[in-house]
């Protein structure tokens, strides 16, 4: 039997998904349109077939196709953060939140893993796809790289923009210190 607490975090994490499903699909959309269509484009018109190496070229108009994943998935993940707890800079909605039958843990941890899934899904899908371009000058490796490298900006933005809205409490003012965090060499 699944105790209440449980049911409220999986209960949390599905109204979670349920309410913000449409970030996900927009940032998918976004990098389908910026790289992975690109990436096609690149390996069924561009690329030599008579070529049987992959040429360091190649290499470096992959990695500039997939800038753009890097700078789409952090500004999601900050997006992301932003849009999940906001409910925090209202009093009501605090109440509600607070009068669930679940810790204030449960409820970070439960905002959280909604957080990783918006985040992931659109880069995971995007690679997925990607994969169908391997040996036309692609190579999976690069792309699985890709994919860790988006995965390892988004997230450092995702907990950085959390620490910045915990201790700020704001919106706006998340969004403000977020963004000089990220400048900061």
């Amino acid at each position: 039997a699944m105790s209440l607490k449980q049911s409220c975090f999986k209960s949390i994490v599905k109204c979670d998904l349920k309410r913000s499903w449409w970030i996900s699909a927009l940032a998918a959309l976004f990098i389908f349109m910026t790289s992975t269509s690109p990436l096609f484009d690149y390996a069924y018109n561009r690329y030599d077939f008579y070529s049987s190496y992959t040429r360091y070229e190649d290499a470096v108009d992959f990695a500039e196709m997939m800038f753009g994943n890097y700078v789409i998935g952090m500004c999601i993940s900050a997006f992301v953060v932003l849009y999940l707890f906001s409910y925090i800079n209202k009093v009501n909605s605090v109440s509600f939140f607070h009068s669930l039958p679940a810790t204030r843990n449960s409820l970070l941890a439960s905002h959280i893993t909604s957080g990783v899934i918006l985040v992931t899904a659109p880069m995971l899908i995007n690679t997925l796809i990607s994969l169908f371009a391997v040996g036309r000058g692609v190579k999976a490796s690069w792309i699985l790289i890709s994919f860790c490298i988006y995965l390892l900006y988004s997230f450092v933005v995702f907990g950085v923009t959390l620490v910045v809205s915990m201790l700020t409490g704001v919106s706006i003012a998340s969004a403000i210190f977020t963004l000089v965090v990220a400048l900061l060499p």
